[in-house]
Protein backbone atom coordinates (compact mmCIF):
# COMPACT_ATOMS: atom_id res chain seq x y z
CA UNK A 1 0.00 0.00 0.00
CA UNK A 2 3.05 1.97 -0.17
CA UNK A 3 1.67 4.03 -3.89
CA UNK A 4 -1.60 4.70 -1.84
CA UNK A 5 -0.80 8.41 -0.73
CA UNK A 6 0.64 8.97 -3.79
CA UNK A 7 -2.69 7.90 -6.11
CA UNK A 8 -4.94 9.99 -3.22
CA UNK A 9 -2.56 13.24 -3.46
CA UNK A 10 -2.94 13.01 -7.99
CA UNK A 11 -6.63 12.56 -7.03
CA UNK A 12 -6.41 9.00 -9.08
CA UNK A 13 -8.38 7.51 -6.15
CA UNK A 14 -10.89 8.80 -3.42
CA UNK A 15 -9.56 8.90 -0.17
CA UNK A 16 -12.05 7.33 1.16
CA UNK A 17 -13.00 4.73 -2.20
CA UNK A 18 -14.19 1.17 -1.16
CA UNK A 19 -11.33 -1.75 -2.01
CA UNK A 20 -14.01 -4.08 -2.01
CA UNK A 21 -15.50 -3.05 -5.45
CA UNK A 22 -12.01 -3.05 -7.45
CA UNK A 23 -12.66 -6.76 -9.27
CA UNK A 24 -16.24 -6.33 -9.66
CA UNK A 25 -15.59 -3.36 -11.37
CA UNK A 26 -12.80 -4.48 -13.28
CA UNK A 27 -14.52 -7.73 -14.69
CA UNK A 28 -17.60 -5.16 -15.74
CA UNK A 29 -15.12 -2.87 -17.50
CA UNK A 30 -13.89 -6.89 -19.20
CA UNK A 31 -17.44 -7.76 -19.71
CA UNK A 32 -18.22 -4.40 -21.60
CA UNK A 33 -14.79 -4.85 -23.46
CA UNK A 34 -13.80 -1.55 -22.17
CA UNK A 35 -10.53 -2.86 -21.56
CA UNK A 36 -8.34 -5.54 -22.89
CA UNK A 37 -7.68 -8.29 -19.67
CA UNK A 38 -3.61 -8.64 -21.11
CA UNK A 39 -3.05 -5.86 -22.48
CA UNK A 40 -0.75 -2.42 -21.73
CA UNK A 41 -1.12 1.02 -22.17
CA UNK A 42 -4.13 1.04 -24.45
CA UNK A 43 -6.57 3.27 -25.60
CA UNK A 44 -9.74 2.24 -23.86
CA UNK A 45 -7.43 2.36 -20.50
CA UNK A 46 -7.93 6.19 -20.76
CA UNK A 47 -11.11 4.96 -19.33
CA UNK A 48 -10.25 4.29 -16.36
CA UNK A 49 -7.45 6.67 -15.77
CA UNK A 50 -10.79 9.06 -16.55
CA UNK A 51 -13.09 7.50 -14.44
CA UNK A 52 -10.86 8.01 -11.50
CA UNK A 53 -10.84 11.47 -11.38
CA UNK A 54 -15.11 11.83 -11.55
CA UNK A 55 -17.15 12.42 -8.93
CA UNK A 56 -18.21 9.31 -6.29
CA UNK A 57 -21.60 9.50 -6.94
CA UNK A 58 -20.99 8.52 -11.05
CA UNK A 59 -20.84 5.06 -9.53
CA UNK A 60 -17.33 3.89 -11.00
CA UNK A 61 -14.51 3.80 -8.42
CA UNK A 62 -10.61 2.19 -9.27
CA UNK A 63 -8.85 1.24 -6.50
CA UNK A 64 -4.93 0.45 -6.02
CA UNK A 65 -5.06 -3.20 -7.30
CA UNK A 66 -6.72 -2.86 -10.45
CA UNK A 67 -4.45 -0.13 -11.11
CA UNK A 68 -1.30 -2.70 -11.00
CA UNK A 69 -3.19 -5.20 -12.69
CA UNK A 70 -3.56 -3.52 -15.13
CA UNK A 71 0.33 -2.05 -15.65
CA UNK A 72 -1.19 1.99 -15.43
CA UNK A 73 1.45 1.67 -12.56
CA UNK A 74 3.97 -0.86 -11.85
CA UNK A 75 4.69 -2.98 -8.05
CA UNK A 76 8.11 -1.66 -8.10
CA UNK A 77 10.39 1.32 -9.76
CA UNK A 78 8.48 3.55 -12.18
CA UNK A 79 5.40 4.20 -10.50
CA UNK A 80 4.21 7.06 -12.52
CA UNK A 81 5.81 6.23 -15.68
CA UNK A 82 2.66 5.56 -17.19
CA UNK A 83 0.39 8.30 -15.51
CA UNK A 84 3.23 10.81 -16.24
CA UNK A 85 3.65 9.72 -20.06
CA UNK A 86 -0.05 10.30 -20.48
CA UNK A 87 -0.29 13.12 -19.00
CA UNK A 88 2.55 14.74 -21.04
CA UNK A 89 0.40 13.57 -24.01
CA UNK A 90 -2.36 15.43 -22.52
CA UNK A 91 -4.51 11.99 -22.30
CA UNK A 92 -5.39 13.40 -18.98
CA UNK A 93 -4.46 16.55 -16.99
CA UNK A 94 -2.96 17.58 -13.81
CA UNK A 95 -5.47 18.94 -12.79
CA UNK A 96 -9.47 17.38 -11.62
CA UNK A 97 -11.19 17.16 -14.91
CA UNK A 98 -14.13 15.60 -13.19
CA UNK A 99 -17.29 15.30 -15.38
CA UNK A 100 -15.78 16.60 -18.36
CA UNK A 101 -13.95 13.67 -19.13
CA UNK A 102 -16.27 10.87 -18.72
CA UNK A 103 -18.61 12.60 -21.44
CA UNK A 104 -15.52 12.56 -23.79
CA UNK A 105 -15.17 9.93 -23.19
CA UNK A 106 -18.51 8.78 -23.93
CA UNK A 107 -18.30 11.04 -26.71
CA UNK A 108 -15.23 9.10 -28.55
CA UNK A 109 -17.38 6.09 -27.70
CA UNK A 110 -14.58 4.21 -25.85
CA UNK A 111 -16.77 3.88 -23.28
CA UNK A 112 -20.90 3.12 -23.01
CA UNK A 113 -22.96 5.81 -21.61
CA UNK A 114 -25.06 3.39 -19.45
CA UNK A 115 -22.15 1.56 -17.69
CA UNK A 116 -21.61 5.02 -15.27
CA UNK A 117 -23.52 7.96 -15.98
CA UNK A 118 -27.50 6.96 -16.07
CA UNK A 119 -29.09 8.68 -18.65
CA UNK A 120 -32.13 10.69 -17.52
CA UNK A 121 -33.66 13.45 -19.97
CA UNK A 122 -35.66 16.10 -19.21
CA UNK A 123 -38.90 18.01 -20.19
CA UNK A 124 -38.03 19.08 -24.18
CA UNK A 125 -39.16 22.35 -25.30
CA UNK A 126 -38.97 23.84 -28.69
CA UNK A 127 -37.64 27.09 -27.23
CA UNK A 128 -34.91 25.23 -25.47
CA UNK A 129 -33.67 23.59 -28.84
CA UNK A 130 -34.30 26.91 -30.47
CA UNK A 131 -31.80 28.29 -27.93
CA UNK A 132 -29.33 25.19 -28.53
CA UNK A 133 -29.54 26.01 -31.91
CA UNK A 134 -28.67 29.55 -31.37
CA UNK A 135 -26.18 28.79 -28.74
CA UNK A 136 -24.22 26.20 -31.01
CA UNK A 137 -25.15 26.23 -34.79
CA UNK A 138 -25.71 30.22 -35.18
CA UNK A 139 -22.95 31.68 -33.28
CA UNK A 140 -19.61 31.51 -34.42
CA UNK A 141 -19.95 28.33 -36.19
CA UNK A 142 -18.44 28.24 -40.02
CA UNK A 143 -19.03 25.46 -41.86
CA UNK A 144 -15.81 25.78 -43.93
CA UNK A 145 -14.13 24.94 -41.33
CA UNK A 146 -13.72 21.13 -40.27
CA UNK A 147 -13.72 20.48 -36.67
CA UNK A 148 -10.28 18.57 -36.53
CA UNK A 149 -6.88 18.44 -37.77
CA UNK A 150 -7.63 14.78 -39.40
CA UNK A 151 -11.41 14.11 -39.05
CA UNK A 152 -11.96 10.65 -39.35
CA UNK A 153 -15.25 9.45 -41.37
CA UNK A 154 -16.61 6.44 -40.93
CA UNK A 155 -18.78 5.51 -44.50
CA UNK A 156 -21.00 2.44 -44.48
CA UNK A 157 -23.13 1.11 -47.75
CA UNK A 158 -26.63 0.50 -47.38
CA UNK A 159 -27.93 -1.36 -50.45
CA UNK A 160 -31.37 -1.27 -51.69
CA UNK A 161 -31.51 -3.21 -54.95
CA UNK A 162 -29.45 -3.69 -57.84
CA UNK A 163 -31.15 -1.85 -60.69
CA UNK A 164 -29.37 -3.29 -63.15
CA UNK A 165 -26.02 -4.80 -64.56
CA UNK A 166 -25.02 -4.56 -67.92
CA UNK A 167 -22.56 -6.92 -69.47
CA UNK A 168 -22.66 -5.00 -72.67
CA UNK A 169 -22.29 -1.67 -71.21
CA UNK A 170 -19.66 -2.56 -68.50
CA UNK A 171 -21.59 -0.51 -65.95
CA UNK A 172 -23.76 -1.90 -62.37
CA UNK A 173 -26.57 0.53 -61.45
CA UNK A 174 -27.59 0.45 -58.03
CA UNK A 175 -30.01 1.98 -55.45
CA UNK A 176 -28.85 3.14 -51.80
CA UNK A 177 -27.56 5.18 -49.51
CA UNK A 178 -24.04 6.13 -48.01
CA UNK A 179 -23.82 6.02 -44.09
CA UNK A 180 -21.42 8.43 -42.55
CA UNK A 181 -20.68 9.24 -39.26
CA UNK A 182 -17.78 11.52 -37.69
CA UNK A 183 -17.05 13.77 -34.54
CA UNK A 184 -17.67 17.72 -34.19
CA UNK A 185 -16.67 18.68 -30.89
CA UNK A 186 -17.91 22.06 -31.66
CA UNK A 187 -21.39 20.56 -31.73
CA UNK A 188 -20.90 18.61 -28.09
CA UNK A 189 -23.61 20.33 -25.28
CA UNK A 190 -23.15 17.21 -23.39
CA UNK A 191 -21.47 18.66 -20.80
CA UNK A 192 -23.87 21.78 -20.58
CA UNK A 193 -26.50 21.20 -18.14
CA UNK A 194 -29.26 23.44 -19.49
CA UNK A 195 -29.40 20.97 -23.31
CA UNK A 196 -27.69 18.11 -22.08
CA UNK A 197 -31.03 16.41 -20.02
CA UNK A 198 -33.29 17.73 -21.90
CA UNK A 199 -32.22 17.37 -25.64
CA UNK A 200 -30.42 14.16 -26.90
CA UNK A 201 -29.96 15.29 -30.54
CA UNK A 202 -31.00 17.70 -33.16
CA UNK A 203 -31.34 17.65 -37.35
CA UNK A 204 -29.97 19.95 -39.68
CA UNK A 205 -28.91 19.90 -43.04
CA UNK A 206 -25.47 20.32 -45.05
CA UNK A 207 -25.79 24.10 -45.19
CA UNK A 208 -25.46 24.58 -41.61
CA UNK A 209 -23.40 21.88 -40.55
CA UNK A 210 -19.64 20.54 -41.77
CA UNK A 211 -19.68 17.63 -44.16
CA UNK A 212 -16.76 15.76 -45.62
CA UNK A 213 -16.82 16.09 -49.82
CA UNK A 214 -16.95 13.25 -51.17
CA UNK A 215 -17.56 11.80 -54.41
CA UNK A 216 -18.52 8.45 -55.87
CA UNK A 217 -14.91 7.81 -58.01
CA UNK A 218 -15.67 4.83 -60.48
CA UNK A 219 -19.47 6.63 -61.58
CA UNK A 220 -20.13 6.89 -64.77
CA UNK A 221 -22.52 9.20 -65.07
CA UNK A 222 -22.59 12.22 -62.16
CA UNK A 223 -18.86 12.66 -60.57
CA UNK A 224 -19.68 15.54 -58.35
CA UNK A 225 -19.82 15.80 -54.67
CA UNK A 226 -22.31 14.06 -52.68
CA UNK A 227 -24.32 16.04 -51.80
CA UNK A 228 -28.42 16.56 -50.70
CA UNK A 229 -29.68 19.18 -48.44
CA UNK A 230 -33.16 17.39 -48.39
CA UNK A 231 -31.09 14.74 -46.50
CA UNK A 232 -30.71 15.84 -42.75
CA UNK A 233 -28.18 15.02 -40.19
CA UNK A 234 -28.46 13.70 -36.67
CA UNK A 235 -26.33 16.37 -34.69
CA UNK A 236 -26.02 14.56 -31.15
CA UNK A 237 -25.44 15.75 -27.74
CA UNK A 238 -22.34 14.35 -28.07
CA UNK A 239 -20.96 15.57 -30.74
CA UNK A 240 -21.06 12.65 -33.05
CA UNK A 241 -22.55 13.55 -36.62
CA UNK A 242 -25.08 10.66 -38.42
CA UNK A 243 -25.83 11.50 -42.42
CA UNK A 244 -27.28 8.65 -44.59
CA UNK A 245 -27.27 10.56 -48.68
CA UNK A 246 -29.37 8.54 -50.47
CA UNK A 247 -29.17 8.07 -54.43
CA UNK A 248 -29.24 5.89 -57.07
CA UNK A 249 -25.09 4.93 -58.37
CA UNK A 250 -24.15 4.09 -61.62
CA UNK A 251 -20.55 2.82 -61.54
CA UNK A 252 -18.00 1.29 -64.07
CA UNK A 253 -17.77 -2.78 -63.71
CA UNK A 254 -15.23 -4.61 -65.32
CA UNK A 255 -17.00 -7.75 -66.74
CA UNK A 256 -15.87 -11.08 -67.01
CA UNK A 257 -18.04 -12.96 -69.65
CA UNK A 258 -16.09 -16.42 -69.61
CA UNK A 259 -18.53 -18.36 -68.61
CA UNK A 260 -21.35 -16.32 -69.66
CA UNK A 261 -24.49 -17.13 -69.00
CA UNK A 262 -23.23 -18.87 -65.74
CA UNK A 263 -20.85 -16.00 -64.65
CA UNK A 264 -20.71 -14.00 -61.55
CA UNK A 265 -19.83 -10.39 -61.79
CA UNK A 266 -17.83 -7.96 -59.04
CA UNK A 267 -18.48 -4.48 -59.51
CA UNK A 268 -17.03 -1.83 -57.17
CA UNK A 269 -18.50 1.42 -55.38
CA UNK A 270 -15.28 3.31 -54.73
CA UNK A 271 -15.67 6.46 -52.62
CA UNK A 272 -13.26 8.88 -51.98
CA UNK A 273 -12.45 12.76 -50.44
CA UNK A 274 -12.71 15.59 -52.96
CA UNK A 275 -10.46 18.52 -52.43
CA UNK A 276 -9.48 17.30 -48.68
CA UNK A 277 -6.51 15.40 -48.48
CA UNK A 278 -5.39 12.17 -46.44
CA UNK A 279 -3.61 14.22 -43.91
CA UNK A 280 -7.17 16.26 -43.30
CA UNK A 281 -9.99 13.57 -43.90
CA UNK A 282 -9.42 9.86 -43.02
CA UNK A 283 -11.74 7.33 -44.25
CA UNK A 284 -12.18 4.35 -42.65
CA UNK A 285 -15.10 1.90 -43.72
CA UNK A 286 -17.79 0.46 -40.92
CA UNK A 287 -17.76 -2.99 -38.83
CA UNK A 288 -20.94 -3.85 -40.69
CA UNK A 289 -19.84 -2.50 -44.43
CA UNK A 290 -22.76 -3.28 -46.29
CA UNK A 291 -25.99 -3.28 -45.15
CA UNK A 292 -28.91 -5.78 -46.44
CA UNK A 293 -31.33 -4.75 -44.10
CA UNK A 294 -33.91 -3.31 -46.73
CA UNK A 295 -32.46 -5.20 -49.88
CA UNK A 296 -34.73 -6.77 -52.41
CA UNK A 297 -33.73 -9.43 -54.65
CA UNK A 298 -32.80 -8.82 -58.52
CA UNK A 299 -34.65 -10.97 -60.70
CA UNK A 300 -31.30 -11.57 -62.62
CA UNK A 301 -28.42 -11.66 -60.49
CA UNK A 302 -28.25 -12.87 -57.13
CA UNK A 303 -26.20 -11.35 -54.30
CA UNK A 304 -23.71 -12.96 -52.77
CA UNK A 305 -21.48 -11.25 -50.85
CA UNK A 306 -19.19 -8.66 -50.71
CA UNK A 307 -15.15 -7.38 -49.54
CA UNK A 308 -13.94 -3.96 -49.09
CA UNK A 309 -10.66 -2.40 -49.44
CA UNK A 310 -9.07 1.11 -48.32
CA UNK A 311 -6.36 2.83 -50.43
CA UNK A 312 -4.88 5.83 -50.82
CA UNK A 313 -5.13 7.78 -54.29
CA UNK A 314 -2.75 10.52 -56.01
CA UNK A 315 -5.11 13.23 -57.47
CA UNK A 316 -3.26 16.39 -58.79
CA UNK A 317 -0.26 15.38 -56.58
CA UNK A 318 -2.05 14.98 -53.52
CA UNK A 319 -2.76 12.05 -51.61
CA UNK A 320 -6.73 11.05 -51.16
CA UNK A 321 -8.08 8.55 -48.76
CA UNK A 322 -10.64 5.76 -50.82
CA UNK A 323 -12.66 2.83 -49.60
CA UNK A 324 -14.27 0.40 -52.13
CA UNK A 325 -17.19 -1.65 -51.61
CA UNK A 326 -17.17 -4.74 -54.37
CA UNK A 327 -20.11 -6.46 -54.23
CA UNK A 328 -20.38 -9.47 -56.29
CA UNK A 329 -23.38 -10.89 -58.21
CA UNK A 330 -24.15 -14.16 -60.15
CA UNK A 331 -26.36 -14.64 -62.87
CA UNK A 332 -29.91 -16.69 -62.41
CA UNK A 333 -28.92 -18.88 -65.47
CA UNK A 334 -32.37 -20.59 -66.11
CA UNK A 335 -33.62 -17.90 -68.59
CA UNK A 336 -30.45 -17.94 -70.96
CA UNK A 337 -30.28 -21.94 -70.89
CA UNK A 338 -34.13 -21.94 -71.70
CA UNK A 339 -34.10 -19.21 -74.38
CA UNK A 340 -30.42 -19.60 -75.99
CA UNK A 341 -28.40 -22.17 -74.85
CA UNK A 342 -30.69 -25.34 -75.25
CA UNK A 343 -31.99 -24.09 -78.62
CA UNK A 344 -28.44 -23.41 -79.94
CA UNK A 345 -27.54 -26.68 -79.13
CA UNK A 346 -30.64 -28.25 -80.97
CA UNK A 347 -29.61 -26.43 -84.19
CA UNK A 348 -26.11 -27.87 -83.43
CA UNK A 349 -27.69 -30.95 -84.01
CA UNK A 350 -29.76 -30.39 -86.99
CA UNK A 351 -26.77 -29.27 -88.51
CA UNK A 352 -25.08 -32.16 -89.15
CA UNK A 353 -29.06 -34.13 -90.23
CA UNK A 354 -28.52 -32.02 -93.64
CA UNK A 355 -26.39 -35.30 -94.74
CA UNK A 356 -29.47 -37.61 -94.11
CA UNK A 357 -31.76 -35.72 -96.99
CA UNK A 358 -31.58 -37.64 -100.04
CA UNK A 359 -29.85 -35.57 -102.91
CA UNK A 360 -33.56 -36.12 -105.24
CA UNK A 361 -35.58 -34.33 -102.48
CA UNK A 362 -34.07 -30.64 -103.48
CA UNK A 363 -34.39 -29.64 -100.00
CA UNK A 364 -30.63 -30.45 -99.38
CA UNK A 365 -29.63 -27.19 -100.11
CA UNK A 366 -32.23 -25.03 -98.63
CA UNK A 367 -32.17 -26.69 -95.15
CA UNK A 368 -28.31 -26.10 -95.12
CA UNK A 369 -28.75 -22.43 -95.77
CA UNK A 370 -31.71 -22.35 -93.32
CA UNK A 371 -29.53 -23.89 -90.50
CA UNK A 372 -26.85 -21.81 -90.99
CA UNK A 373 -28.87 -18.64 -91.51
CA UNK A 374 -30.66 -19.14 -88.13
CA UNK A 375 -27.07 -20.06 -86.48
CA UNK A 376 -26.10 -16.69 -87.79
CA UNK A 377 -29.01 -14.79 -85.67
CA UNK A 378 -28.47 -16.52 -82.72
CA UNK A 379 -24.83 -15.18 -82.94
CA UNK A 380 -25.92 -12.07 -82.95
CA UNK A 381 -27.95 -12.04 -80.28
CA UNK A 382 -25.51 -13.14 -78.15
CA UNK A 383 -23.04 -10.81 -79.62
CA UNK A 384 -25.12 -8.11 -78.07
CA UNK A 385 -25.19 -9.04 -74.59
CA UNK A 386 -21.64 -9.27 -74.66
CA UNK A 387 -18.99 -6.32 -74.53
CA UNK A 388 -17.12 -5.21 -77.40
CA UNK A 389 -13.86 -5.45 -75.29
CA UNK A 390 -11.57 -8.19 -75.77
CA UNK A 391 -10.90 -8.26 -71.88
CA UNK A 392 -12.48 -11.74 -71.63
CA UNK A 393 -14.00 -14.05 -74.58
CA UNK A 394 -17.29 -16.16 -73.74
CA UNK A 395 -16.79 -19.94 -74.24
CA UNK A 396 -20.29 -19.94 -75.81
CA UNK A 397 -19.40 -17.60 -77.90
CA UNK A 398 -16.17 -19.73 -79.25
CA UNK A 399 -18.85 -22.83 -79.26
CA UNK A 400 -21.11 -20.73 -81.38
CA UNK A 401 -18.59 -19.51 -84.03
CA UNK A 402 -17.07 -23.21 -84.47
CA UNK A 403 -20.43 -24.26 -85.14
CA UNK A 404 -21.17 -22.05 -87.43
CA UNK A 405 -17.88 -22.75 -89.29
CA UNK A 406 -19.27 -26.66 -89.66
CA UNK A 407 -22.60 -24.98 -90.82
CA UNK A 408 -20.55 -23.18 -93.57
CA UNK A 409 -18.73 -26.04 -94.22
CA UNK A 410 -21.40 -28.64 -94.84
CA UNK A 411 -22.84 -26.01 -97.20
CA UNK A 412 -19.57 -26.84 -99.69
CA UNK A 413 -20.34 -30.18 -98.77
CA UNK A 414 -23.57 -30.39 -100.08
CA UNK A 415 -22.82 -27.89 -102.99
CA UNK A 416 -19.78 -30.83 -103.99
CA UNK A 417 -22.13 -34.39 -103.07
CA UNK A 418 -25.60 -32.35 -105.32
CA UNK A 419 -22.67 -31.68 -108.24
CA UNK A 420 -21.38 -35.33 -108.22
CA UNK A 421 -24.93 -36.61 -107.62
CA UNK A 422 -26.03 -34.57 -111.26
CA UNK A 423 -22.74 -35.75 -113.24
CA UNK A 424 -23.34 -37.64 -116.85
CA UNK A 425 -22.16 -41.35 -115.69
CA UNK A 426 -20.47 -41.36 -118.86
CA UNK A 427 -17.89 -39.19 -116.54
CA UNK A 428 -15.44 -41.87 -114.87
CA UNK A 429 -14.96 -41.64 -111.30
CA UNK A 430 -11.40 -40.45 -110.60
CA UNK A 431 -8.87 -43.39 -108.90
CA UNK A 432 -8.29 -41.50 -105.91
CA UNK A 433 -11.66 -41.03 -105.02
CA UNK A 434 -12.54 -44.72 -105.82
CA UNK A 435 -9.78 -46.10 -103.82
CA UNK A 436 -10.53 -43.20 -100.78
CA UNK A 437 -14.23 -43.66 -101.06
CA UNK A 438 -14.08 -48.05 -100.62
CA UNK A 439 -11.27 -47.19 -98.12
CA UNK A 440 -11.23 -45.60 -95.07
CA UNK A 441 -14.76 -43.61 -95.86
CA UNK A 442 -16.84 -46.50 -96.87
CA UNK A 443 -15.68 -48.68 -93.89
CA UNK A 444 -16.26 -45.39 -91.26
CA UNK A 445 -19.81 -45.00 -92.93
CA UNK A 446 -20.58 -48.29 -92.53
CA UNK A 447 -21.66 -48.38 -96.03
CA UNK A 448 -22.06 -52.04 -97.84
CA UNK A 449 -25.21 -51.48 -99.74
CA UNK A 450 -24.04 -52.04 -103.28
CA UNK A 451 -23.23 -54.73 -105.33
CA UNK A 452 -20.14 -55.78 -108.09
CA UNK A 453 -21.63 -55.63 -111.15
CA UNK A 454 -18.16 -54.95 -113.51
CA UNK A 455 -18.73 -51.34 -114.11
CA UNK A 456 -22.98 -51.44 -112.91
CA UNK A 457 -25.02 -51.74 -109.66
CA UNK A 458 -28.61 -52.68 -109.88
CA UNK A 459 -30.37 -52.29 -106.19
CA UNK A 460 -33.12 -54.94 -105.73
CA UNK A 461 -35.67 -52.35 -104.35
CA UNK A 462 -34.75 -50.01 -107.38
CA UNK A 463 -34.96 -46.44 -106.30
CA UNK A 464 -33.48 -46.94 -103.26
CA UNK A 465 -32.77 -43.59 -100.48
CA UNK A 466 -33.83 -41.70 -103.04
CA UNK A 467 -31.14 -42.28 -106.37
CA UNK A 468 -32.73 -43.43 -109.28
CA UNK A 469 -33.17 -47.20 -110.39
CA UNK A 470 -30.44 -48.26 -112.74
CA UNK A 471 -31.87 -50.87 -115.49
CA UNK A 472 -29.04 -50.52 -118.08
CA UNK A 473 -27.10 -53.69 -118.08
CA UNK A 474 -24.11 -54.24 -120.88
CA UNK A 475 -23.47 -57.05 -122.79
CA UNK A 476 -26.24 -59.99 -123.02
CA UNK A 477 -28.03 -59.35 -118.97
CA UNK A 478 -31.01 -58.95 -118.40
CA UNK A 479 -32.57 -55.24 -116.61
CA UNK A 480 -34.23 -57.24 -113.95
CA UNK A 481 -31.74 -60.33 -113.25
CA UNK A 482 -28.72 -59.22 -111.03
CA UNK A 483 -25.30 -60.87 -112.23
CA UNK A 484 -23.05 -62.73 -109.74
CA UNK A 485 -19.12 -62.63 -110.04
CA UNK A 486 -16.28 -63.31 -108.07
CA UNK A 487 -13.96 -61.32 -105.71
CA UNK A 488 -11.62 -60.83 -107.95
CA UNK A 489 -14.01 -59.39 -110.93
CA UNK A 490 -15.27 -57.05 -108.32
CA UNK A 491 -11.66 -55.30 -107.39
CA UNK A 492 -11.51 -54.03 -111.01
CA UNK A 493 -15.32 -52.55 -110.93
CA UNK A 494 -15.43 -48.92 -110.20
CA UNK A 495 -17.93 -47.07 -108.12
CA UNK A 496 -20.60 -44.43 -109.90
CA UNK A 497 -21.06 -41.22 -108.96
CA UNK A 498 -24.56 -41.91 -106.42
CA UNK A 499 -22.44 -44.08 -104.97
CA UNK A 500 -20.10 -41.57 -104.21
CA UNK A 501 -22.23 -39.52 -103.11
CA UNK A 502 -24.41 -42.02 -100.79
CA UNK A 503 -20.87 -42.66 -99.16
CA UNK A 504 -20.26 -38.86 -98.37
CA UNK A 505 -23.48 -38.32 -97.05
CA UNK A 506 -23.27 -41.01 -94.58
CA UNK A 507 -19.49 -40.50 -93.45
CA UNK A 508 -20.34 -36.87 -92.58
CA UNK A 509 -23.09 -37.73 -90.65
CA UNK A 510 -21.31 -39.59 -88.47
CA UNK A 511 -18.55 -36.92 -88.17
CA UNK A 512 -20.61 -34.15 -87.67
CA UNK A 513 -22.62 -35.98 -84.82
CA UNK A 514 -19.51 -37.00 -83.18
CA UNK A 515 -17.94 -33.21 -83.18
CA UNK A 516 -20.83 -31.66 -82.26
CA UNK A 517 -21.86 -34.16 -79.41
CA UNK A 518 -18.18 -33.99 -78.04
CA UNK A 519 -18.26 -29.85 -78.36
CA UNK A 520 -21.75 -29.57 -76.80
CA UNK A 521 -19.89 -31.68 -73.84
CA UNK A 522 -17.15 -29.75 -73.46
CA UNK A 523 -18.81 -26.54 -73.56
CA UNK A 524 -21.29 -27.82 -70.92
CA UNK A 525 -18.11 -29.24 -68.61
CA UNK A 526 -16.63 -26.12 -68.91
CA UNK A 527 -19.83 -23.82 -68.39
CA UNK A 528 -20.63 -25.69 -64.99
CA UNK A 529 -16.90 -25.97 -63.52
CA UNK A 530 -16.55 -22.42 -64.08
CA UNK A 531 -20.27 -21.27 -62.21
CA UNK A 532 -19.17 -23.51 -59.41
CA UNK A 533 -15.69 -22.65 -58.75
CA UNK A 534 -16.25 -18.47 -59.36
Amino acid sequence: MVYLPRLIRLRIIERDGPLVQCCNNLQRLIRLRIIERDVGIHAPLLTIIRLNIVERDVGIYNHLLTLIRLRIIERGDGTYNHLQRLIRLRLIERVDGTYNHLQRLIRLRLIERYVCVPTVWGSYTFALEDSLRTTYLDTGYNTFVRPLANVEVTIALNLITLNSLSISDQTMSIAGYLTMTWSDERLDWSSDPTYSSSIPAIYSNENYVWRPALIIENSVKDISVISDENILMRLESTGNITWTPSGIYVTHCETDVTFYPFDTQECDVTVSTWGYTSIEITLFIASEAVRLSYYKENGEWSYEGFTTTSATNTREGSSTPQVSFKLRFKRRPAFHVLNSLIPMVLLALLSSIVFKLPPDSGEKMGYTLTVLLAYAVYLTIISDDLPSTSNSTAILTIYLLLVLALGVLSVIITIYVLDCHHKDEDVPVPKWLTRLSTGCLAKFACWKDYKCLCGRRVYPDGNRRGYPKETEMKGNHSDEKRASFNDKECKHDSLTWKDICHILDAFFLRVYLIIIVVMTVLLLLALVIGYVVK
